[in-house]
């Protein structure tokens, strides 16, 4: 006979802001009240093809009271695979979103991954994602991207108003209490910039590279920071921002340890984001933390947050926002202005979380 287990968390690539935000659940679970499956964080694009068949082979047979998942597993797929685990509550949470993906030509797009995120979300009890942006930009995209099924037709609308009755926006929490205080240098000389994002074409290298070299153009002082995760297919700009600022870049490269990745951060003075595809942004909400002004894209996520004053609409306009700061940097410095990040902190989401996450009465 199966036995019983209030939670069961699926994550077929555990690894960043997957990792991240399931690490900040794990934290507040009582012991013994959960299983967790998961899969390495790499190929991606076979994670969210096949992981689904891995996971009705190893999740044991247990009367799981609530199901969470990552939109990268294809939750139809599971359920049809494992029926026992169809009366559970089944959660689905999504860090991005695949309808709204910034490809370098649209040819290349693989409609699968999509059409397996609905899929996903009309067998699911409820959808959470993490940023009105987010929910906003794949509910609308619903009809746009079945219509490019060729031979079959759907009730689109339909579709999106399933999907959109069941969504919801949650953030991934922060534990601003548990990110660690690190002994960083007082900010002296030149202006600080970091850039703290996966080094791939929908973060835009090419934009942070026009901006920091016009930005080398105006006769003020800078140090920049390129900071994150690499991939095998590194884009050429990142070498050539090496070449063309020389000593101006002090760090470059993924940082393995937490705690000197904090301190980068806290001896930072401004956190540049240049995203085409950004639905939360923990990087840049982490900078903000330790003290980072934020410069972000006046697009995606970001307007959610942050004021107009830390969003720039062009290049150009990042250019003299960043010149600016550059040649006044002491004063730049004592400025008393600060994000409000408790919208993002576990002690306002905490509750909705576990209020999602408890078994269901009566169960």
């Amino acid at each position: 006979m199966p036995g019983t287990c209030e939670l069961l968390i699926i994550e077929p690539f555990y690894g960043g802001s997957h990792k991240y935000f399931i690490d900040v659940l794990l934290n507040r679970l009582k012991p013994d009240t959960h299983h967790l499956a998961t899969l390495p964080d790499c190929k991606w694009h076979w994670k969210a093809r096949a992981s689904a068949l891995n996971f009705s082979q190893t999740i044991p047979l247990t009367d799981f009271s609530v199901i969470l998942a990552s939109s990268v597993l294809n939750l139809t797929e599971l359920v049809g695979l494992r029926p026992d685990l169809a009366n559970s509550r089944k959660v689905v949470y999504f860090h991005e979103n695949q309808l709204e993906y910034p490809l370098q030509d649209a040819k290349d797009r693989d409609c699968q991954y999509g059409y397996n995120q609905i899929l996903s979300c009309l067998t699911a009890d409820i959808v959470i994602f993490n940023s009105q942006y987010n929910l906003t930009s794949f509910v609308s995209n619903i009809p746009a991207f079945l219509h490019k099924i060729p031979s079959i037709a759907f009730d689109t609308d339909r579709i999106r108003q399933q999907v959109s009755h069941k969504s919801t926006v949650l953030p991934v929490p922060i534990e601003f209490r548990l990110l660690p205080q690190v002994d960083a240098r007082e900010k002296t000389g030149p202006l600080r910039i970091v850039w703290p994002h996966r080094w791939e074409h929908d973060k835009n290298p090419a934009l942070i590279k026009r901006i920091v070299t016009q930005l080398a153009e105006c006769s003020v002082e800078f140090q920049l920071s390129i900071l994150g995760e690499q991939s095998s297919q590194c884009p050429p700009e990142f070498a050539e921002i090496r070449a063309v600022l020389g000593d101006r870049v002090v760090h470059f490269g993924y940082v393995e340890s937490k705690v000197a990745f904090y301190r980068i951060l806290a001896e930072s003075d401004v956190v540049l984001s240049t995203a085409d595809h950004e639905f939360q942004g923990l990087s840049v909400q982490e900078a903000i933390h330790y003290g980072c002004y934020p410069l972000c894209p006046k697009r995606l996520v970001y307007p959610e947050y942050l004021p107009d004053r830390c969003l720039y609409s062009t290049e150009r306009q990042a250019v003299k926002l960043l010149a600016y700061a550059a040649g006044s940097v002491h004063s730049f410095r004592r400025r008393t202005f600060r994000v409000d990040l408790t919208p993002f902190s576990w002690d306002t989401l905490g509750g909705e979380y576990a209020r999602i996450l408890l078994p269901p009465p009566n169960r």
